[in-house]
């Protein structure tokens, strides 16, 4: 029988105690993993909310909705630039939630749960705002807005 001297022994647990540590380290990242997909969901959902929110607060802007949304009501530059802010906020909103998929903080279908904005995204008035300012965001993204939001907007909007 081959007698393992005392250097080896504690090589050996050195390599023991390398891998535990390694396996626990494994452990920990999954931990603020999730923890940190959990406050991003939380994060995302509080800014639909407060979206939400703004349009039940802000008077101006229903009626700025109102008006570009009934073809009998007269659009005003007011309206135009309560909306365009509006969007501009929305559309930042997106890029987030966009972006957050392709990091992989959040998955796909975490992302697709976050839809339901045929009201906004699906309306004429939006792709005229949307035809200006596609421009001033990322390629990838105004591709994803184009190719997965709002054809799936407008399947909403025609739904209800």
């Amino acid at each position: 029988m081959k007698k393992i001297d005392f250097g080896q022994t504690i090589s050996i647990l050195a390599n023991v105690g390398v891998i535990a540590g390694i396996f626990f380290l494994g452990v920990e990242l999954r931990q603020n993993t999730n923890a940190i997909r959990g406050t991003t969901i939380q994060a995302i959902s509080s800014q639909l909310v407060e979206s939400n929110f703004i349009g039940v607060d802000n008077a101006d802007l229903r009626l700025a909705w109102q008006h570009v949304n009934d073809d009998s009501q007269q659009v005003t530059p007011a309206d135009v630039q309560i909306l365009s802010w509006y969007y501009a906020a929305s559309m930042r909103i997106m890029e987030n939630r966009y972006r957050q998929a392709q990091f992989g903080t959040i998955d796909e279908e975490t992302l697709d749960q976050f839809f339901g904005f045929g009201n906004v995204y699906g309306t004429p008035y939006f792709e005229q705002w949307w035809e200006t300012r596609a421009g001033r965001y990322p390629e990838d993204f105004v591709n994803w807005m184009e190719r997965e939001v709002m054809p799936r907007a407008q399947l909403e909007l025609e739904e209800n």
